[in-house]
């Protein structure tokens, strides 16, 4: 299994994030064009972590594609 993982920080704004989930896509055909012929049973997953849960078209957008998405706080700048 390979994990591919883009980072946006809490600073993102909604388009940074839905460039995040089409990085994610991009990362994992890129990797499965790689590797193609050499370990096609290889599992391919890709992860936009983000500190801050995304609006719910940037959540479809990555279901729709297979794009998991990790909430994880990490920063407290947008807590002022």
């Amino acid at each position: 299994m390979v994990h591919l993982v883009e980072v946006k920080s809490v600073r993102s704004t909604d388009p940074g994030l839905i460039r995040g989930v089409y990085q994610c896509i991009k990362y994992s055909a890129v990797f499965q064009a790689q590797r193609a012929g050499t370990t096609p049973e290889l599992r391919i997953t890709a992860t936009l972590v983000v500190e801050k849960k995304p609006p719910s078209n940037i959540r479809d957008l990555a279901k729709r594609h297979g794009v998991r998405l990790a909430v994880i706080t990490v920063n407290h700048l947008g807590t002022r």
